[in-house]
């Protein structure tokens, strides 16, 4: 957007200080020669209405929200937007005209990574719990449909929530091609039902691989179909060892991965251009160590 004044992310929480990224983007708009800056504001979440109002009025053109603030950012900018609303939460937003365009980042960055890491055609996408993740996870569903044009093979959904809207489920395809849409309910046992769908979908030949997103991933003490040829899992710090044992040679996406990701996926909506992983993962890596 054309503007006289410098564009700005600007970074809201009530608890900043282990944030890193303001550091995170200071690097990428350097390496990539934008005459962007960061700050990062400390902002309670009854004064975040008048917050919004002041980066409106100086002409932010992109917002950052920390936990605490994810879900009254939701309220504020985007009570309307059916995948927003069934989240409960933003991450981000961008400045269009005078409003406000809201995403949350998590499920579209790791739908997109995964987009490059497997072939969608024999993949399947399971999600399990219901967690915030799960949910971004279905948005990130939709992005990929909307954006790239394709989606998985399959998608299940174990320990499935009981209020998925009909108009977020199933996911239209724009090819027209068949993806199997299965949600599994939460009173039955998860790892037998999961095998179950999975063997059935490798002996059909639409499974070859899994992408596996959620917080509490039952993936320990089963083994998956042998056709399943390749494991990509993005769960969280407290995956049991002996679930990383049994899939050795699963792809694990650690949460510091992730949340690299989600800063490249965010930079891209932001100001338009890419940002190489490693440099953000260096980054990272040297903020921590302060």
């Amino acid at each position: 957007m054309p503007t006289a004044t410098q564009p700005i992310l600007c970074c809201l929480g009530q608890h900043i200080a282990a944030s890193p990224t303001q550091f995170l983007m200071e690097r990428a708009f350097s390496a990539n020669q934008l005459d962007w800056r960061a700050i990062t504001v400390e902002v309670a979440p009854e004064q975040l209405e008048r917050a919004l109002a002041g980066g409106t009025a100086m002409k932010f053109m992109a917002l950052r929200f920390f936990p605490n603030l994810q879900a009254p950012a939701q309220q504020q900018l985007a009570p309307q937007d059916p995948h927003l609303r069934f989240v409960g939460r933003i991450t981000s937003a961008r400045r269009v005209h005078q409003a406000w365009q809201a995403w949350h980042h998590w499920g579209p960055a790791i739908l997109s990574w995964a987009g490059q890491q497997l072939d969608l055609s024999q993949t399947v996408c399971w999600l399990h719990g219901d967690s915030e993740r799960c949910r971004s996870g279905l948005l990130g569903l939709h992005w990929l449909a909307h954006q790239a044009g394709r989606l998985p093979a399959a998608v299940i959904w174990s320990a499935a929530p009981g209020d998925v809207p009909a108009e977020l489920w199933p996911v239209t395809h724009p090819t027209g091609a068949t993806t199997t849409w299965q949600l599994l309910e939460a009173s039955a046992p998860p790892a037998p039902q999961v095998a179950q769908v999975l063997e059935r979908l490798a002996a059909n030949g639409r499974a070859r691989q899994v992408l596996a997103l959620g917080d509490a991933l039952p993936l320990t003490h089963w083994q998956p179909p042998a056709e399943i040829v390749r494991w990509c899992i993005a769960t969280n710090a407290s995956t049991p060892r002996a679930a990383k044992k049994t899939l050795a040679d699963a792809l694990w996406l650690e949460e510091a991965e992730q949340q690299v990701l989600c800063e490249a996926y965010d930079f891209y909506r932001w100001t338009g251009q890419a940002i190489p992983l490693a440099l953000l993962s260096d980054a990272y890596d040297e903020y921590s160590a302060f």
